[in-house]
């Protein structure tokens, strides 16, 4: 049976200590005993005598070696367990070029996450979280799809997905973290009022060694599955927030627990920037008691978020304090500073840590208000590797290796190749690099928004024993639920009627795709 099995798990139990006891030799008294039954001629004394010393001998030298097999047999295995693996936690990422269908590019990319897992020593169920960038998100059916074939089960990956403006000749990228220790997921296929459903093959949270990963929301409508007042900033907000904290409290946590939130926002439909997004983000967290000094807020300018969205939240939490008491331990430390550290341009470093735990640092590079020269890669490395250098000895045991995420947000007149080849010394992983949705000319624009994630995975003996719940996964016939006679009475708007059919059509569209 598969033990890591979410719907039926199989215990099994593994031998540590044993030992092997010759049987006694039979005795003359039961041999008589046994001839006078089977009135047999009786085995004379010599002959017992004889026949006791050398099968005896012959057992006990049998045994002795068996012995000696099986407990050096088992002292190398448990050497072997022991072992660290080569890699518990893992950061890689793929791209998928230009080929005769996006399904194509997306099995080209993980035919590359393939690759690097089993360097690693890991398979594709060992992913836990995607971030899935395409070029055009009009191919984002097929490519959920093709997507989709990559993973058995129900404990798919949690994941984003956004438009980027991917470099010439790429279609599709993205990035995995995995592990090869056991995790939970949240599942929800069903359609309720509570939280939305899946729009795709993916888990909406995963619960790693008490650390929470969630997958991007948009501001659906959780009972139509639906944009209800599209172009409204506020509105959009405040949905997403709503169903990132019904999440959160579904797999114990909240938003007093949450440590960084990743707000993608489109660039081409907000043209008040990244102000506008910051104001109407800060007016939902005081909204909800979100201590805005306790959290990350990292924003990223995309091409376009699924279903034509404004905005769309990620959030990295914990689990709270009765269930994960060792990471409330130490509260939360913020850092924010604003200095040229880096030649040539004004640096914002904001970074979150827990002491000896985790450490979330995103180091922004603005260009100045005049540009005079270009700048130099290697000299900017020199200075982010100072950077986290001095970051990582505030925060005690954490170490490079510890890097569980690594990923650069840049201009897009820079190749993603060589800022990936030339910042792949900084930790032990190589970035993930995809260019950013902004204006094309330079002065006063990000020139690179590098996000790194550090979780000690090391401190195993300070992990509760909490036991450890199966997977949540509800699936309901999809048809049914979202064509009641409720839901659609719910909204009477033709234009919204028509999406909420139209969602129906691309769920059984999908599905037959899946069966051929």
């Amino acid at each position: 049976g598969d033990i890591s099995s979410s719907i039926a798990p199989v215990a099994v139990l593994r031998v540590e200590k044993f030992s092997l006891i010759p049987k006694k030799a039979t005795s003359k008294k039961t041999v008589k005993k046994e001839s006078k039954v089977t009135k047999q001629k009786p085995i004379t004394k010599v002959e017992i005598k004889e026949t006791e010393s050398s099968e005896d001998k012959n057992l006990e030298a049998f045994l002795l070696k068996a012995q000696e097999t099986i407990i050096s047999s088992l002292k190398q295995e448990k050497e072997e367990k022991t072992k660290p693996s080569k890699r518990e936690i893992g950061f890689i990422s793929a791209i998928g070029r230009d080929a005769s269908t996006i399904a194509d590019s997306v099995t080209q990319a993980f035919g590359s996450l393939q690759d690097q897992l089993k360097i690693n020593g890991m398979t594709i169920d060992d992913i836990f979280f995607v971030h899935l960038f395409l070029k055009d998100l009009a191919e984002f059916k097929p490519a959920n799809v093709a997507y989709k074939r990559n993973f058995s089960g129900v404990n798919a990956p949690s994941r984003c997905c956004v438009q980027m403006p991917l470099e010439k000749g790429v279609r599709v990228v993205l990035d995995a973290m995995c592990s090869v220790r056991p995790r939970n997921v949240l599942h929800v296929q069903s359609i309720s009022e509570w939280a939305p459903a899946c729009i795709g093959p993916y888990s909406q949270a995963t619960i790693l060694d008490h650390f929470i990963y969630m997958a991007g929301q948009i501001a659906l409508d959780p009972g139509t599955l639906i944009i209800l007042n599209r172009g409204d900033l506020q509105w959009e907000m405040k949905t997403c927030v709503m169903n990132c904290r019904k999440v959160l409290i579904a797999v114990h946590s909240s938003f007093q627990d949450a440590l960084v939130c990743v707000v993608y926002w489109s660039f081409p439909k907000l043209k008040g920037g990244e102000s506008v997004v910051m104001k109407a983000f800060e007016t939902e967290c005081k909204s909800v008691d979100i201590d805005a000094s306790k959290l990350q807020v990292i924003y990223v300018p995309v091409s376009r978020i699924p279903r034509d969205g404004l905005v769309e939240l990620q959030f990295y939490s914990r689990e709270n304090k009765s269930r994960a008491a060792h990471l409330h331990q130490y509260p939360p430390t913020m850092t924010s500073t604003t200095v040229n550290a880096v030649p040539f341009f004004k640096t914002v470093t904001n970074n979150i840590y827990i002491k000896e735990k985790f450490l979330s640092t995103s180091i922004r590079l603005l260009f100045p208000s005049k540009v005079t020269k270009a700048p130099v890669l290697k000299e900017i490395i020199s200075s982010i590797r100072d950077i986290i250098a001095n970051l990582l000895e505030d925060t005690a045991s954490l170490k490079t290796s510890d890097c569980q995420s690594f990923r650069i947000f840049h201009h897009e007149n820079l190749p993603s190749s060589k800022v990936a080849n030339v910042f792949g010394t900084v930790v032990p992983c190589k970035p993930h690099c995809v260019p950013i949705a902004q204006k094309k000319t330079l002065m006063g624009t990000t020139f690179m928004n590098i996000h790194i994630l550090f979780v000690n995975k090391n401190k195993k003996e300070e992990i509760k024993d909490v036991p450890q719940e199966k997977s949540r996964f509800v699936r309901i016939n999809l048809r049914p639920m979202i064509s009641s006679k409720a839901a659609l009475e719910k909204y009477r708007d033709m234009k919204k009627l028509k999406e909420v059919e139209d969602a129906i059509d691309d769920e059984d569209e999908d599905e037959d795709e899946d069966d051929d």
